[in-house]
């Protein structure tokens, strides 16, 4: 049972939250919820983490060959066989359907197209012929369009408008920065032959991936100002803080750092941390307050 629970991943549903995002921002705009809203925020919450789960499953399953020569992915459950592959198989088939199957029983038919979504999406990620993530550049793409589409699912949950552009882009090239960098200190932490533990490391080098970063932050402050399209002094000052924060953790990917090729550990790193959640929390102010 320990190994089925290890193999879920569950320390990555952290990334869900964006679901929750979705949903705040949805409350500063219509400015009411209720008690039910919640209950339905948590659904699908849960539904994308047992998808999320099954996906992670695919991943390992169809990545044994290059896991096994990363130095941190060598001793996944799966990556050293110590579940068998049909094991595995059906349990990644009972997440998907479970994932699947709670947002029927207590959501609107319309709204449960998102957990649709994720899978498609992951199988896009990793299944051949599309396998997008041997794709230089659409691997991160592909990667990063996760996050818009948990956000927009929080936030239908108490709108049924349409989502502004400008925070979804700046969503998307955020996490695009994010996964970047990820992608980048995974090449500087491994020294044997880079591109039997990644595909796409026989196109990136350090040079286009600062050519890369440099683009995707650009873009991020770009729909950020455009998002709030009057430039004001806080939000110069978080343009700023963003700015230093994206600077900052390309910078740790540089030197390779373990916790940035794991964004969800990224915790691990005290001054980082506190930093963010300094920016984060003035990003809801200059919300609530703008």
């Amino acid at each position: 049972m320990n190994k089925f629970i290890r193999i879920l991943r569950i320390h990555h549903w952290s990334k869900n939250l964006f679901i929750f995002l979705g949903f705040l921002l949805a409350f500063l705009y219509v400015k009411y919820v209720e008690v039910y809203d919640i209950f339905k925020l948590l659904v699908v919450f849960l539904s994308f983490s047992f998808i999320s789960s099954g996906n992670y499953i695919l991943n390992d399953l169809l990545d044994i060959k290059f896991d096994s020569n990363n130095p941190l992915k060598k001793n996944r459950m799966l990556t050293k066989k110590m579940i068998p592959k049909k094991y595995s198989i059906i349990f990644m088939i009972l997440l998907w359907i479970v994932g699947l199957f709670i947002p029927f029983i207590f959501l609107e038919p319309k709204k449960t197209i998102f957990g649709f979504i994720i899978l498609f999406s992951g199988i896009l990620y990793n299944v051949k012929p599309f396998r997008l993530k041997s794709i230089a550049i659409l691997d991160v793409l592909s990667e990063s369009i996760n996050s818009p589409i948990r956000m927009y699912a929080g936030w239908v949950i108490l709108t049924g408008e349409y989502m502004n552009i400008w925070i979804i882009l700046f969503s998307f090239f955020y996490t695009c920065v994010f996964m970047n960098s990820k992608r980048l200190a995974e090449y500087q932490f491994i020294k044997s032959d880079k591109k039997l533990c990644r595909e796409t490391f026989s196109f990136y080098n350090q040079n286009k991936f600062l050519l890369l970063f440099s683009a995707y932050l650009s873009l991020t402050m770009f729909s950020l100002i455009m998002f709030f399209s009057e430039i004001n002094l806080l939000i110069i000052i978080l343009s700023i803080l963003i700015f230093i924060q994206l600077i900052w953790y390309n910078n740790l990917a540089l030197k390779g750092n373990v916790y940035v090729q794991k964004p969800v550990y990224a915790f691990k790193i005290p001054s980082f941390t506190i930093y963010s959640l300094f920016t984060f929390g003035l990003f809801l102010v200059v919300l609530i307050f703008i």
